[in-house]
């Protein structure tokens, strides 16, 4: 017999449908997240590109062209590509940032989840705990009962194990008396 079948305990299963997300959860967010650096220029990161692309811009119109430095021409090519390689730099920065937003929602989602679900099993625990304290309380009730009713059981049957006793050492004494008769009739008989 199994110990589960023993104490009733296919019955018992924890339930985890109440599940909820907690607040803490709700304070990690995108919500009014905005780029801190849009709409500004920083002279290392786009100025000094700009410049330098400019020049060489600059320099081949003037050799393809044949003429002097004019910064016009190199200004017209090289200011698309400046400005896009700054779209990009921000694209990549807000990637970056909701990137790490999502990080800390899994790792909120995963500390929450976490504890809700130590928690669940702590509970599963103190309920299989206490069927099980039940289960044995009531078997160990049960063997007390039947232990009880034995030893009445027994305690009825000793006057009458003691009258069968009695009877009995009376009839071995009655077959002992026929034995003790019959061994004189053959020495009789034998002689």
């Amino acid at each position: 017999m199994k110990l589960a079948e023993e104490f009733s305990l296919d019955d018992v299963s924890p339930e985890f449908g109440s599940l909820t997300t907690t607040d803490a959860l709700d304070e990690v967010g995108i919500d009014g997240r905005t780029d801190p650096d849009a709409g500004k220029a920083d002279i290392l990161t786009d100025g000094l590109p700009l410049l330098m692309s400019v020049s060489m811009f600059d320099s081949m119109a003037a050799r393809v062209f044949g003429g002097g430095a004019v910064m016009l021409p190199g200004l017209i090519l090289a200011a698309p590509v400046a400005y896009f390689r700054s779209k990009h730099r921000q694209r990549m920065e807000i990637r970056r940032e909701y990137l790490h937003v999502v990080h800390e929602v899994l790792a909120s989602a995963r500390q929450e989840v976490a504890s809700e679900l130590s928690l669940k099993l702590i509970e599963a625990r103190e309920l299989i705990d206490d069927s099980v304290d039940q289960a044995l309380t009531d078997r160990r009730k049960a063997v007390e009962k039947r232990r009880k009713e034995l030893q009445a059981f027994l305690a009825q049957d000793k006057p009458k194990q003691k009258q069968l006793a009695s009877e009995a050492q009376a009839r071995l004494a009655e077959i002992e008396k026929l034995r003790a008769q019959a061994d004189a009739l053959r020495a009789e008989l034998g002689t």
